[in-house]
Parts: C-alpha cells; sequence; structure tokens
C-alpha cells in the first residue's frame, strides 16, 4: 500500500471527493480579475459556485494586494478594448476598399448588370454599420470605474477572508529564500525572475518584490492550511511551467508543489485553472452550466496569458539621440545584446549625453492615450518613477494588444484629444 505521501503522483476520485468536502478553496489574483473579462453570464456563473462553497473560501493578504493594484488597469483594458477593435475595422474597411478599388478598371465599371457604385454602397453600409453597432456597445459598456458592482459581490463573498499581511522581516526571509529557489527552479515563481526582476512596489510602509509575488502567496496559503488544518484547492489562471507539467501531453500541478505543501502541512493540495474548478463544480454541485459558458473560460485564460516586457530595445532609446550623440554612446551598447535594462540605460544616458534628458517631462498618466514611432496608438495602463527623475510606463498598444514596459523618453507621444474622443 503506498504511503499517503506518495498518494500525490496518484490521485485517484476518491482522494478528489475528500477534497471537494472538506477543503478550503483559494484564488489567485488572476481569476479575480478576469471577472472583468467575463461576460455577464461567465461572472453569475463563478458566483453561483462561489455561493456553492458555503463559506469555504479564502484568499491571501498578497493576492488582495494584487488585486487591488491591478483592478483598475484592467477595467481601462477592457474599455479600449472597443478603440481597438473599430481601429481594425477601419483598417480592414480602407484596404479592402483599397483591394477592390485597383481591381475596377474602365471595363468591369460599365456593365450591363453589374452596378459597381450598388457594391460600393453596400459594404460601405456594411461597415458603418458594424461601427455604429461598436461604438453603440462602447457607449453602453458598464463603466466599472465609477460604479462597480463585481468589486462589491466580491468584496461581500471575501468579507472576513482575506489572510493577514507578512511583516517586512517575514518577507525578507522570503526573498532571501526564494533567490536561492529561483536559482534551482524550485517552482513557484522563477518564471517571474527576469520580467519582474527589481520592480519593487511599497504599501503600508512594506516593500515587495514584485518578482516574488507569487512565492509570498504561495508560503500565506501553506500557513494558512497549517494553521487551518485543512487541505486546500488553490485556482490560477497563471499558465506558466513553474505551476504546471506535462506528462504525455496531459497538464498537471507540479509535483513539487504537491510534495512540498504536503511535507510543511500535512495535508493535501490540489491546484486547478478556472475552466477545470468550474467544470468540476458543475459536476459535483449539477449546477448544469452551458457549454459556451466553458468556452469563454477557455478563450479568455488563453488570451491573457500574457507576460509583461519590463525591458526596452535600445532603438527606444537611440530613437531620440542625434548623429553625433549616437557616436558618443555607440560603445555602451556593444557589450549587450538586443535589450538593456531600465536602470542601465537611464543612467548610462544620463551621463554620457551631459544631461540631456535631465528634466523629462512628467505629464504621463493612467488612461493618457498615445502615439508610438514603432507600435502604434496605445493607452497608459500603469506609471511609475525610476531614478533621475524618469518616469516607467506600462503602455497597452492597440496594434498587437500587447503590454510593454517603457520609460518616459520612449518615442511617443500624446495623441491629441480630439482623436481619441468618441
Amino acid at each position: 500500500m503506498l504511503k499517503n505521501e506518495f498518494i500525490i503522483f496518484n490521485y485517484e476520485k476518491k482522494h478528489f471527493d475528500n477534497l471537494w468536502d472538506d477543503c478550503l478553496f483559494v484564488f489567485d489574483t488572476n481569476v479575480l480579475l478576469n471577472m472583468y473579462r467575463y461576460s455577464e453570464n461567465v461572472r453569475d456563473s463563478f458566483f453561483e459556485v462561489y455561493n456553492h462553497l458555503n463559506g469555504r473560501i479564502w484568499i491571501p493578504y498578497h493576492v488582495a494586494l494584487e488585486f487591488h493594484s491591478n483592478r483598475k488597469k484592467v477595467i481601462i483594458e477592457q474599455q479600449n478594448i472597443y478603440d481597438q477593435v473599430i481601429s481594425a475595422v477601419n483598417t480592414g474597411f480602407e484596404e479592402f476598399e483599397k483591394k477592390f478599388s485597383s481591381k475596377i478598371n474602365n471595363k468591369i465599371k460599365f456593365h450591363t448588370t453589374i452596378d459597381i457604385s450598388d457594391i460600393q454602397n453596400k459594404y460601405n453600409k456594411f461597415f458603418n454599420k458594424l461601427i455604429d453597432e461598436l461604438d453603440s456597445k462602447k457607449e453602453n459598456h458598464p463603466n466599472f470605474l465609477e460604479k462597480d458592482p463585481i468589486l462589491s459581490k466580491l468584496e461581500s463573498l471575501f468579507s472576513n477572508k482575506v489572510g493577514k499581511p507578512y511583516t517586512q522581516e517575514k518577507l525578507n526571509e522570503i526573498f532571501e529564500t526564494g533567490e536561492e529557489r529561483f536559482r534551482k527552479k524550485i517552482p513557484p515563481g522563477y518564471e517571474d525572475a527576469q520580467d519582474k526582476k527589481d520592480i519593487i512596489q511599497y504599501f503600508n510602509g512594506i516593500e515587495y518584490k514584485k518578482e516574488y509575488g507569487d512565492l509570498i502567496i504561495w508560503n500565506q496559503i501553506i500557513d494558512k492550511s497549517y494553521k487551518e488544518n485543512k487541505p486546500i484547492i488553490f485556482v490560477t489562471d497563471d499558465s506558466k511551467k513553474d505551476w504546471w507539467q506535462e506528462d504525455g501531453g496531459r497538464k498537471s500541478p507540479r509535483i513539487e508543489l504537491l510534495s512540498e505543501f504536503y511535507y510543511k502541512t500535512n495535508q493535501h493540495v490540489y491546484i486547478y485553472n478556472s475552466n477545470a474548478f468550474l467544470e468540476f463544480a458543475d459536476k459535483y454541485y449539477n449546477t448544469d452550466f452551458e457549454e459556451d459558458i466553458f468556452n469563454e473560460v477557455i478563450n479568455i485564460n488563453t488570451n491573457y496569458s500574457y507576460n509583461l516586457l519590463y525591458e526596452i530595445p535600445k532603438s527606444d532609446l537611440i530613437e531620440y539621440l542625434n548623429n553625433e550623440e549616437k557616436i558618443k554612446i555607440k560603445y555602451l551598447f556593444e557589450a549587450v545584446e538586443d535589450s538593456i535594462s531600465l536602470d542601465y540605460a537611464i543612467q548610462s544616458l544620463y551621463d554620457e549625453l551631459n544631461k540631456k534628458f535631465i528634466s523629462p517631462s512628467h505629464d504621463y498618466k493612467v488612461g493618457d492615450k498615445v502615439l508610438h514611432k514603432r507600435f502604434g496608438e496605445g493607452i497608459i495602463m500603469e506609471t511609475g518613477n525610476l531614478k533621475n527623475n524618469f518616469q516607467e510606463l506600462e503602455v497597452l498598444f492597440f496594434n498587437d494588444n500587447e503590454h510593454r514596459k517603457m520609460i518616459s523618453l520612449a518615442p511617443m507621444t500624446k495623441k491629441p484629444s480630439p482623436d481619441f474622443d468618441s
């Protein structure tokens, strides 16, 4: 017979049944933020399940902190998807019209039964109707920044179900052990080591290093399980390989996570993404959700599993330099690859260009719409200050729906208000 600690290699139905009967359900930041990306039907399905769980839900303090830190950004992102789609439709129309017109010569224009102008009027009407519908939906899209029923429901559900914050001493201990864990590729969180390195958030006098966010959450879940003597089901939409492993095409939680959890708590944990969680809940509580519900959840999780870019291309910096200045700093880039760290770029330019950028403009704020020389139109999602008074900016670009980290000296300007206002 297998010892209890080896069950993690061969979970059976009875083990999952025991988990669902007795566990505490814990949710990751991305699961809560995705509530703003789902349709109302899908949101209602999740809230129905949460209510079925009869108070057996909980979130770590760090999840609550990340949620509130990113909530407005996600709301703005959703509002501006209308601009992206409208821009794509307009571009598509212009390209179609150009190609169509290029194929119409004088012989084709004059035909006994084909009326070219009628065809042009019809496709004009089609595209105009499409734009009108999108404008109408944009106008009627709920403004969650002013009135947010999603936040109200979540606050009600998780009232008195949020963990306590760690002290700075405890966090420093996690940062120290995390450095060693990441070096050895011990999950979770090491996949964030590069993208979020040296990004710090201060809240209530506490310093949080963002590269260790997943590890903080993981420790807080372990502490909760140990204190309550409860098994855990953890729901996360993080798709990176420091949470999941693949065996023969089948994705499952990393064995190292299940093992560490059992070793430290003498309890079991299992990890689901939102779709798997909803499917199991559907069967367990006989909710009989429609297939469209699951399809939308899968689609959202697939499209929003992105990594933010925390380095900037050299060319973004060089765009602002004249030829003499380019020659002057050429040696700075000879030993580096395609990109350089933000701090190094800023300090180098600051020193070598005789304080050319000593007083950069600081008028960017969240919600500003911008035009980048290479990436096109976008919107400021987050701002922060770096040394030498530069701003760090996170920008969502409409053309490719990518989030990019930049600094305020990037080749980018605010778009004039008349071009953006609907």
